[in-house]
């Protein structure tokens, strides 16, 4: 009886590791990342708040997930941790508010939610090798 059931066990485990059907293809993603659905949800979220506050719980709710699981999953989908997603993003837009020319320095650190436009220049220095000022220098 031992031995059938093993069988029995060994053929569905078979069966449902080399099955080309799309539901299972859908209950594996979850685990390595997350499901398109809710990374583009959150992505959408991102761009529409990033001149606000954006914690990691606003994201993990957005997600319907718990912050330590969102975390993971996050950064399995994306490549980087939240946070770190969302200061790049923070960054690229402060790049194109400094291509346009219209906004001071510190008016842009402010914007892209930065505590000063020291703090502002550190990242972004630390980011694209050069200083916010000299990129605005050289875009022109």
């Amino acid at each position: 009886m031992l031995v059938e059931t093993a069988s029995l066990f060994l053929a569905a485990r078979l069966l449902h590791e080399h099955s080309e059907s799309p539901l299972h293809r859908l209950q594996r993603e979850p685990g390595l990342g997350l499901d398109n659905v809710r990374l583009r949800r959150v992505l959408a979220y991102i761009e529409d708040h990033l001149t606000e506050e954006i914690t990691v719980s606003d994201l993990a709710s957005i997600a319907c997930l718990s912050v330590f699981h969102f975390t993971r999953a996050f950064a399995a989908s994306t490549g980087a941790p939240p946070h770190c997603y969302v200061k790049g993003r923070r960054l690229e837009r402060a790049k194109k508010l400094l291509t346009a020319g219209k906004l001071s320095l510190s008016e842009i650190a402010f914007d892209c939610q930065f505590s000063s436009q020291s703090s502002f220049t550190r990242a972004f220095r630390r980011a694209t090798g050069v200083t916010p000022a000299t990129y605005k220098r050289t875009i022109r």
